[in-house]
């Protein structure tokens, strides 16, 4: 079966703790040597606006990072960031990370196609500064969040319809609705706009 090149950019800085949720995914994913053919990972690391030209030249891109929305500390959220991306001057919008990079993704593509943008984030509280350690909540979202990596790579329709805990990568329809709500503060690291869950078919 053919697929169309997927990106999964991994965020994250290695020495705050939680904050390098994406980088141990990252790491997970090439020491199992999962990843299919058609699919690239890489250490965004905190690039910023240096990160744009990771998300040229494929059809779907997967974040991978920590997320802050009041959630239970370790939960998963997997959706579609397609059509749900911040502007640039947006209140509490910074000059760097993934919010000023996802705002400036449509001036970027502008005379382009965009790739399909799909966010798996780990809930994080609060971050301890010079540690490579997560904590025990984070490093138990590991193993869910690459299989949901997994999913987004090998997926033809797109998956990503709402929140999941980190014991299972299977997202329920009861949970997500009582959930949903948490998604109105989504963010890597800070605030984006309020997207609701939307089912991608």
């Amino acid at each position: 079966m053919n697929h169309a090149l997927v990106h999964v950019l991994c965020f994250g800085n290695l020495w705050h703790g939680d904050d390098a949720f994406g980088l141990h995914v990252l790491q997970r994913l090439r020491d199992e040597r999962r990843l299919p053919a058609h699919v690239r990972a890489f250490d965004a690391g905190t690039a910023g606006l240096n990160a744009i030209p990771l998300f040229e030249g494929c059809s779907k891109a997967v974040l991978v990072d920590a997320v802050k929305t009041g959630a239970k500390i370790g939960q998963l959220h997997h959706l579609s960031l397609t059509g749900y991306l911040p502007t640039v001057d947006q209140p509490g919008m910074h000059g760097s990370g993934v919010e000023s990079l996802l705002a400036a993704l449509p001036v970027a593509f502008a005379d382009s196609t965009m790739p399909e943008l799909v966010l798996i984030g780990a809930e994080i509280g609060q971050i301890a500064p010079f540690t490579a350690v997560l904590s025990p909540a984070l490093a138990a979202a590991m193993t869910p969040a690459v299989e949901l990596v997994m999913l987004e790579c090998t997926s033809q329709g797109g998956s990503a319809i709402g929140v999941s805990q980190p014991a299972s990568s299977h997202t329920d329809a009861t949970q997500m609705t009582e959930e949903a709500n948490l998604l109105g503060n989504l963010s890597p690291r800070k605030a984006l706009n309020k997207p609701p869950v939307r089912r991608r078919v």
